[in-house]
C-alpha cells in the first residue's frame, strides 16, 4: 500500500470521526430536549432526526469497523472499495437528513 492511499484512508477516517462525534452529542442533546419539552414541541420531524443521527452514528462506527481492519493488513485502494463507499455515502446522507429535519423542525415550532 502506498504512502498516498494510506493517507487518503486515515483522512476518510477522520473526518467520518468527527461526524460520528457530532451525531451522538447532538442526538443525545436533542434527546434530552425532547424529553423535557411538550408532545406538541417535539414532532415527528424532531424524533426523525434523532433517529437519522443515531443510524448516521452507527453507520460511522460500522466504518471504522469495515476499514481498520483493512488498514492494518496494508489492502490496496480501501476508500475505492463499493462497501466502504456504499457506508460512507449513506452516513453523510443519514447526517444531511438530520440536519435538514432538525433545521425544518425548528422553523415550523
Amino acid at each position: 500500500m502506498d504512502d498516498g492511499n494510506k493517507e487518503s484512508t486515515k483522512e476518510l477516517l477522520g473526518s467520518f470521526r468527527v461526524i460520528a462525534s457530532a451525531d451522538i452529542s447532538i442526538a443525545l442533546a436533542l434527546l434530552v430536549g425532547a424529553t423535557r419539552f411538550s408532545e406538541t414541541e417535539s414532532g415527528p420531524l424532531l424524533w426523525i432526526s434523532i433517529s437519522a443521527f443515531f443510524l448516521s452514528f452507527l453507520a460511522s462506527v460500522y466504518l471504522f469497523l469495515l476499514v481498520i481492519p483493512r488498514l492494518q493488513h496494508e489492502k490496496p485502494k480501501i476508500i475505492e472499495m463499493p462497501p466502504v463507499k456504499a457506508i460512507a455515502a449513506a452516513s453523510l446522507c443519514l447526517f444531511l437528513v438530520a440536519l435538514v429535519c432538525l433545521i425544518l423542525h425548528l422553523l415550523f415550532v
